[in-house]
């Protein structure tokens, strides 16, 4: 069964994208996003409109492929990751009545430097209440050219960054790891990471990596040669790994399948003739049913994979649309973000 959405503006102010979207457990959407100038600005609903905020000017991005990431806590309250503009340094800040910024210290967990290609989640502390709504990146290290995690844990009895910083994936010359990563914690609060791994002209591949208790396990999803672009990963889910990439080579929005305890995975494909852009951003319904958004030649789409493991497409929007990011709230309603044409648009959907 398809979704049906209702569309509204969020915001028509001359928007560049670079956003993300997320549900609270009371289903209140929040989003991310930027201004032509690199200006991050936040808006969530509330009652029938939406409020909106420009952060402090020293919250200014870059352009590029880059989302500014976006987590709520447990109390609902906005964290925010995003490449600084001035120096290409990874910057996490929580607005607690108001917004506060620091540099993530990269390089060990000691001195920060650039990175991009980043992903944020706040640890869920269902099992772990001691890490509760604690930060946790992923990113593409720009200094050494690895996938790269770090996390702000307790220790000594207050939270740092110090000695918290882990290589995951670190090939050596030529090659190249993290580019476009996603992170995300299981429903055992184990974290998962997807990424591609790089040799200019050669391949783009698409990788994951789990969080062991010693090592990252990591394995590659599509072969030796393939290039590809802009994981996503669900989080969540129950004994299962599910990833949405772009298939540059076949022009094709590919989701791969992992169910742990039912080897071997599988690549399915949504869509095939897609232009490069697309963005896929890859979401699951409280019962686990995979839905993705992207954007193609006739807009913007979405795809709800069905009990017979075929996706039902829906047409969103007609118009040129980019940045789509789609996420559940705990009832199972589907909200979803995207640019179009310089406004930022929002919808919410059931089935």
């Amino acid at each position: 069964m398809a979704v049906t959405f209702q569309a509204e503006t969020v915001d028509a102010s001359s928007v560049q994208g670079q956003l993300t979207l997320l549900a609270s457990k009371t289903g209140i959407p929040h989003v991310v996003y930027t201004s032509p100038t690199g200006r991050i600005r936040y808006a969530h609903k509330s009652g029938g409109g939406w409020v909106q905020e420009e952060l402090p000017p020293d919250a200014e991005t870059t352009g590029g492929d880059d989302r500014v990431c976006l987590a709520l806590d447990s109390q609902e309250k906005p964290h925010v990751a995003f490449r600084d503009r001035q120096n290409d340094h990874l910057v996490y800040g929580v607005k607690n009545g108001t917004w506060k910024f620091e540099e993530v210290p990269t390089q060990g967990g000691i001195h920060p430097r650039g990175a991009q290609h980043f992903s944020l989640r706040l640890h869920p502390g269902r099992l772990d209440t001691g890490l509760k709504d604690t930060p946790h990146l992923s990113y593409h290290d720009l200094f050494h050219p690895r996938l790269a995690y770090v996390a702000k844990t307790p220790e000594d009895g207050r939270l740092t960054w110090k000695g918290h910083v882990e290589e995951v994936d670190f090939p050596g010359d030529p090659h190249d790891a993290g580019l476009h990563s996603s992170l995300v914690f299981d429903a055992d609060e184990i974290i998962g990471i997807a990424y591609f791994d790089d040799r200019a002209d050669t391949f783009q591949r698409p990788k994951l990596a789990i969080r062991g208790d010693f090592e990252w396990a990591k394995q590659l999803l599509d072969g030796t040669t393939a290039r590809g672009e802009f994981t996503s990963m669900a989080p969540g889910l129950v004994g299962r790994d599910a990833i949405s990439y772009y298939d540059v080579e076949n022009k094709q929005i590919a989701v791969w399948i992992r169910d742990r305890a039912e080897p071997p995975a599988r690549k399915e494909i949504v869509a095939s003739d897609v232009p490069r852009g697309a963005r896929p951003s890859l979401a699951a319904t409280p019962t686990h049913r995979l839905c993705v958004a992207y954007v193609d030649a006739g807009g913007l789409r979405v795809a709800l994979r069905s009990a017979n493991d075929t996706w039902d497409v829906t047409t969103l929007d007609t118009a040129t649309a980019a940045w789509p990011s789609l996420a559940y709230d705990q009832t199972g309603t589907a909200h979803i973000a995207w640019v179009n044409g310089g406004t930022l648009k929002y919808a919410r959907g059931t089935e």
